[in-house]
């Protein structure tokens, strides 16, 4: 059975080891605040973990010296020694020396920025680009000591693993045509909405409920609906399908504007455009051979008012027939859903994590300049 450990270790190939250091620094958390005691590596894994998530250093010192301290010295046994010089000061409470500037380029030329860093600010943005992996040094023990890790996955990727799991499901006993024909029958729809966390006061005022509606677009031209099944072939065919019933759709229409669109056909070429000036101009301008060859053959279906990206679902590659976003999803060769059924599917179940992303779709209670993000859709 595969352990949350061994999840951890195996996603390594294709996520951070920054993003697996903050789930076992929660993992480790969760444990500590159950009362179990740690094992000797659990411990040093949980004094480097906390030193690689905390918010600036400074958070630390003085709380945290021993702590600090052990990080250092595991930071050195493993190599990296400016990490280790940097931490081992902070422990006795020495800051890196300032001024502290950054370099930028603006129209061909290069000038410096300075900054105004704050006691332990020249600290944090030495330790962040010194070129030292502390993150990968963890997950490194991680993995020489495994038999000295026992951890239950956190709370939040149980609840993640579980939603994943209900939204393919769902996906598995309806097509898209049909997920997204739901939409249009839906009476008495809204979308349960909260403040950040940040904002969050623990009570009822955290959150909103927010009526909403939506519109289907007429039946595509059948013979148009021909030569896209023709173009795209099978990897494509419930999009396809989709659109035979409604060339677009706006969903979740709260006043006056959408938190989804479904691009019509004819503005593919538009939206595709968007992507791939996108994807030339800022994320592989300085290395255009590294663009992944799948993004000028996706289809842009979908977007969020607001957002660069685009949903698309990808006709080529090893990743066809996968839905993505068309920026942060490529830039890391990573699917967010599996089909174009899981991503509708997921629009009914986890809101969140569709229209949410970016935090470009939020709501306003009309009394106060709190901002509520999406989370739950009611119907």
């Amino acid at each position: 059975m595969q352990t949350f450990i061994d999840n951890l270790l195996a996603g390594r190939n294709r996520r951070s080891d920054a993003e697996l250091v903050w789930e076992l620094g929660q993992a480790l958390d969760d444990k500590r605040d159950r009362g179990e005691a740690l094992t000797a590596a659990e411990t040093l894994a949980w004094q480097a973990c906390s030193v690689c998530r905390c918010d600036g250093i400074g958070n630390l010192v003085g709380s945290r010296d021993a702590d600090i301290a052990a990080t250092a010295a595991f930071a050195r046994e493993r190599g990296l020694p400016e990490t280790a010089r940097i931490l081992a000061d902070a422990a006795h409470g020495v800051p890196v020396a300032g001024p502290v500037s950054v370099s930028a380029t603006v129209s061909g030329k290069t000038i410096d920025v300075p900054l105004e860093p704050g006691t332990w600010g020249a600290t944090d943005l030495t330790l962040s680009l010194n070129g030292e992996d502390l993150d990968a040094a963890i997950i490194d023990l991680l993995a020489e000591q495994r038999d000295q890790f026992d951890l239950a996955a956190p709370v939040g990727v149980q609840a993640r693993e579980n939603m994943a799991q209900r939204v393919a499901d769902l996906a598995a006993s309806e097509s898209a045509a049909a997920l997204l024909q739901r939409f249009g029958e839906h009476g008495k729809a809204r979308l349960r909405a909260r403040v950040s966390e940040y904002d969050g006061e623990g009570s009822d005022s955290d959150w909103l409920e927010v009526p909403v509606t939506h519109q289907l677009g007429d039946a595509a031209d059948a013979a148009r609906i021909a030569q896209l099944h023709a173009r795209y072939g099978e990897v494509a065919a419930d999009l396809i399908d989709i659109y035979a019933a409604h060339d677009g759709a706006a969903l979740f229409i709260a006043g006056e504007e959408a938190g989804f669109y479904l691009v019509p056909i004819a503005q593919w070429p538009e939206h595709q455009e968007c992507v791939m000036g996108w994807a030339r101009e800022v994320t592989w301008n300085q290395d255009p051979e590294e663009m992944p060859d799948y993004l000028e053959s996706a289809i842009p279906f979908g977007y969020t008012p607001g957002d660069s990206e685009r949903w698309i679902l990808v006709t080529r590659g090893a990743h066809a027939g996968a839905v993505m976003l068309s920026d942060s999803d490529v830039i890391d060769d990573q699917q967010r859903y599996a089909s174009i059924a899981e991503f509708f599917a997921a629009l009914h179940l986890d809101p969140e994590n569709v229209l949410g992303n970016g935090g470009f779709v939020f709501y306003g209670d009309g009394a106060s300049d709190k901002m509520y993000y999406p989370m739950q859709y009611l119907y």
